[in-house]
């Protein structure tokens, strides 16, 4: 496994001040949400162009950092279609400039239901906005990486494999997050959760994002990694076993989090 941050966790001022905290640290693997790096490029709808893609990627690779999640997270199920087609367009548009960037995939989620009592209608305006995005991704040849949560979209593991088996492309695979789809009702169930995923879509997993959770019958709340009721040892192993050097980000985590927790994790490798 190899071990990255997310870039807007980071209390970064600049690209060069990103890059040398990123060297000092010794942390080689990246998620780039710009969307999210307003302090260091605001990035909206037809800001993108190959100069700022590439400016950007060669800094980065300046510093042997790699890119494994390029984030565009939008709502690709927003009620509103002229919002959720304004959302489609930024991702395409990630998508186009990703090779300057030479990201492994470019992720999303699969949207907030906004009517929890359709979740079928969901489902169908999802997989309407999904065929849009790989007709894209096919042409140029990009990999387009889906997260699952328990109040998205796409909320199980069976509703994961279901959108995979809708839209049998190579260009699609998935960010495994086990946290995605705890809540407080189904978390004692992790060991299942995680299994079944794996089971289901594994071949699919082209990333990790690693996180933790804390939770009662009462409420459910995520931590940092190696912080709360995850068994750290049964998940890792499972990832080293199943899905060997693959990427794992530690979600939420600054660059400071970042050597605290992996410290950590070394007793669970």
């Amino acid at each position: 496994m190899e071990f990255g941050i997310a870039a807007h966790c980071m209390k970064a001022t600049s690209w060069d001040d990103l890059c040398n905290q990123l060297e000092y640290r010794n942390i080689r693997r990246l998620q780039l949400s710009l969307t999210k790096l307003t302090q260091l490029t605001p990035l909206k709808a037809g800001a993108f162009s190959p100069g700022l893609a590439s400016y950007i990627g060669n800094r980065l690779r300046k510093s042997n950092i790699h890119i494994s999640v390029l984030g565009c997270y939008i709502d690709p199920v927003h009620p509103d279609e002229r919002v959720r087609r304004a959302q489609l367009a930024l991702f395409k548009e990630h998508m186009l400039y990703a090779k300057f960037l030479e990201a492994d995939v470019v992720a999303t989620e699969t949207g907030v239901l906004h009517n929890t009592d359709d979740r079928e209608a969901a489902y169908r305006i999802l997989l309407d906005s999904m065929q849009d995005l790989m007709m894209h991704a096919e042409k140029l040849g990009i990999v387009i990486a889906i997260e699952g949560a328990s109040v998205h979209t796409v909320h199980s593991p069976l509703q994961m494999r279901r959108l995979l088996d809708d839209i049998p492309s190579p260009n699609l695979g998935v960010i495994f997050d086990h946290v995605g789809f705890l809540n407080k009702s189904n978390y004692q169930d992790q060991f299942t959760i995680i299994e079944e995923s794996f089971r289901l879509f594994g071949d699919k997993i082209y990333a990790v994002h690693l996180k933790d959770f804390m939770a009662d019958a009462a409420s459910f709340r995520t931590v940092l990694a190696g912080q709360g009721m995850t068994d750290m040892k049964h998940l890792l192993s499972l990832i080293q076993q199943k899905k060997p050097h693959i990427d794992v980000i530690l979600e939420r985590a600054t660059e400071e989090q970042y050597v605290e927790i992996m410290a950590a994790l070394q007793h669970h490798l």
